[in-house]
């Protein structure tokens, strides 16, 4: 992202909200639920769409989060989706 990009701190923000997709992934699997923060709903099923666009995002974006929270998130999208 250039440097004077307008809202560049707005979105960085909001990258950096989704760290928290990080914790709410189905750990054995590595994609996401399709109510994200409520595994164990019953009816409530992993998700490969929103996985995989998850995924990208923070395969695209780790670079304006510190210590590279997400790549290993990230990694295991990519095999799974």
């Amino acid at each position: 992202m250039p440097q004077n990009q307008p809202q560049g701190a707005e979105l960085i923000k909001i990258v950096q909200h989704w760290r928290s997709l990080r914790e709410n992934t189905g750990s054995k699997t590595g994609l996401w639920y399709q109510i994200v923060d409520n595994a164990v709903s019953r009816g409530n099923w992993l998700e490969t769409s929103s996985s995989s666009m998850y995924t990208y995002m923070m395969d695209g974006c780790e670079a304006w989060l510190p210590g590279k929270a997400l790549r290993g998130v990230a990694q295991k999208g990519f095999e799974v989706c």
